[in-house]
């Protein structure tokens, strides 16, 4: 399936919202199914943790690389499981779990590729270089994300950055001019 880029124009006039995800990216949501991520170098990044997500979706590469790794869990007690709810007005239940975690899997996918991820898979993923997604998802298929993060570390909450709606246009526009998408 080729993913297909709005233009600016359409993307910012049609769009749902716009706002700064902590873990390097940009979301644009056009409706309730379909996203847009622009990963900038431009954008402060918090360390991403392996989790997997409320739905399951697709995501294709629009522009630049992604690197996704896949991890399960496993005996040992060096990370925590806990729940997230992904809503800054609902907050998730409390409880933590001592695990270990394996890393099971690692690919590079360039522009052109697309990969799809169940809601129960563990992954993280990261850009080289400007990077544009479109990912396509599910309706929701649990309540809460799960994150999985070292046990010695804090949580860390994506949306405890702010970075105002003009400035998110403004660099989603200019990696839609530099595209080679």
């Amino acid at each position: 399936m080729k993913p297909s880029m709005p233009q600016f124009d359409y993307l910012k006039n049609s769009s749902e919202r716009i706002y700064y995800f902590g873990l390097g990216f940009i979301q644009v949501v056009l409706d309730k199914d379909i996203r847009y991520h622009f990963y900038s170098q431009d954008l402060p990044s918090f360390a991403e943790n392996p989790h997997n997500h409320r739905y399951n979706f697709n995501s294709m590469i629009i522009k630049g690389t992604l690197i996704q790794e896949i991890y399960e869990i496993s005996d040992g007690d060096s990370h925590l499981l806990y729940h997230e709810s992904c809503n800054e007005e609902k907050e998730a239940p409390k409880d933590e779990k001592l695990i270990g975690i394996k890393k099971i899997f690692r690919t590079m996918l360039n522009k052109g590729s697309d990969y799809w991820v169940d809601h129960n898979i563990f992954h993280t993923v990261q850009p080289i270089g400007d990077t544009i997604t479109e990912i396509i998802r599910s309706d929701y298929q649990k309540e809460f994300a799960d994150i999985i993060r070292p046990a010695n570390e804090g949580k860390i909450c994506p949306f405890s950055k702010k970075i105002e709606e003009k400035q998110l246009w403004n660099i989603v526009e200019e990696m839609m001019k530099a595209k080679t998408l």
